[in-house]
């Protein structure tokens, strides 16, 4: 600026111009000036405060991110081993269906063999008190 003091620049004005007229400039230039102040302040604290909150919601974002990849492969490594208990199961159970259809099949056999072994036991006894009664 300059280094003139008030009264010098009262000095340079016309001889007419009213105490008022310079007294509301230099209330208007002060407070343009406060006004330019302030908007500079203001504007350097929105944007910092615009910038963190664009940050806070990167960082809220990539952490929701990460979490939701923790979650979905915990999911896929739990399908994944479900699986591979499914077949294990599914082979376990094919053997014990193939284990009892033998175990059916060797009781029916069984049931064949007493059933004639009842006739024979059966023809026995008939003989045997017939040697007895002829005793």
């Amino acid at each position: 600026m300059t280094d003139k003091s008030p009264v010098d620049v009262l000095e340079h004005l016309p001889k007419k111009t009213p105490i008022w007229a310079v007294g509301l400039v230099t209330v208007i230039v002060s407070l343009a000036t406060s006004f330019v102040g302030v908007y500079i302040f203001i504007k350097d604290e929105v944007s910092r405060y615009t910038t963190s909150a664009q940050e806070i919601h990167k960082i809220e974002a990539t952490t929701k991110a990460k979490s939701h990849e923790l979650t979905l492969d915990a999911v896929v490594s739990l399908v994944q081993t479900n699986s591979v208990q499914i077949v294990e199961l599914s082979k376990a159970l094919g053997n014990t269906q193939h284990e009892n259809a033998a175990l059916a099949d060797r009781i029916t056999s069984l049931e064949k063999t007493v059933a004639a072994l009842r006739g024979t036991l059966e023809e026995c006894e008939y003989k045997l008190k017939k040697c007895e009664s002829r005793k």
